[in-house]
């Protein structure tokens, strides 16, 4: 995902949690990575920070009232902790299938 000035930040702001989030992050079409403009990233960050905060996580199962749930796989666990090596940002561990959401930055 690209964001450049002028984007509407609240809207894209809105699009990269839902993208990244979506199924947990597990499917073809998430985001993986956000490329933002200089000149917006800062307003940019704070309202992904804020739409992110706002997640419910937790278990998940036919009567979860979530947005984003546990992992599906180990193999999804590790893809999630090598990003997390490669970044500049503190991140969260995870554990056998979950982890707190964390936006990564570099």
């Amino acid at each position: 995902m690209t964001v450049a000035d002028p984007a509407h930040l609240d809207r894209a702001a809105r699009a990269a949690a839902w993208g990244a989030c979506l199924m947990t992050g597990q499917v073809c079409m998430s985001i993986e990575r956000i490329y933002v403009e200089q000149v917006v990233a800062e307003e940019f960050q704070r309202k992904l920070v804020e739409r992110m905060e706002a997640l419910r996580t937790g278990p998940g199962g036919p009567e979860a009232r979530i947005d984003y749930g546990p992992f599906t796989s180990p193999r999804q666990i590790e893809i999630v902790e090598r990003a997390a090596a490669r970044t500049t940002s503190p991140a969260s561990t995870c554990d056998r299938f979950a982890a707190e959401l964390t936006l990564l930055l570099n």
